[in-house]
């Protein structure tokens, strides 16, 4: 899977690069958030996934016998599992459109993220994990709404009527 993550990486980045300006200044810091991912070459990509990895490695050496550093990893992996939804919401929000959006995909994520509330529950699992459930749970609910709301109205040409999703069969 992890291979075909960086085969997925390396095309992307092969077809942005064909579409990129020339050169990106970067005179502050916002400049330099915004640029951070866009990096002109595989190879950086490359290089900071290594190093990330060669850190990660190093702290697990270093602490990887260690409770409090098991449940830190433990929390952030969990933190970074219930924001996953997030950027799409917010995505969602600043376009006021859920055009190509399916519902099938939210569907799922809102079935699977109901069903691993219930399962942490029902096994007793720690707080952390229902929390986390929830705050996902949450955000299936928004993007849920917003699919509801942004798609009553649909562009049409150069105009905007209100059309339901289901007669324009964006629904599915």
């Amino acid at each position: 899977m992890i291979v075909a993550q960086f085969l997925l990486l390396e095309l992307c980045v092969r077809v942005q690069h064909r579409r990129r300006r020339p050169s990106l200044q970067i005179k502050s810091m916002k400049d330099y958030t915004s640029a951070f991912w866009a990096w002109p070459h595989f190879s950086h990509y490359l290089a900071f996934c290594a190093a990330l990895a060669g850190g990660l490695w190093l702290l697990h050496l270093i602490f990887g016998s260690s409770a409090a550093y098991a449940d830190l990893v433990g929390a952030v992996a969990l933190g970074i599992e219930a924001t996953v939804p997030m950027p799409q919401a917010w995505n969602n929000y600043k376009r006021k459109s859920t055009f190509g959006l399916s519902w099938i995909v939210i569907m799922s994520w809102f079935g699977g993220d109901l069903f691993k509330i219930g399962y942490y529950i029902a096994s007793g699992a720690p707080a952390q994990f229902t929390m986390c459930g929830f705050v996902q749970f949450s955000v299936d609910v928004i993007i849920c709404y917003q699919i509801a709301r942004y798609s009553v109205y649909t562009r049409v040409g150069s105009t905007t009527s209100p059309v339901s999703a289901i007669k324009m069969g964006t629904a599915l």
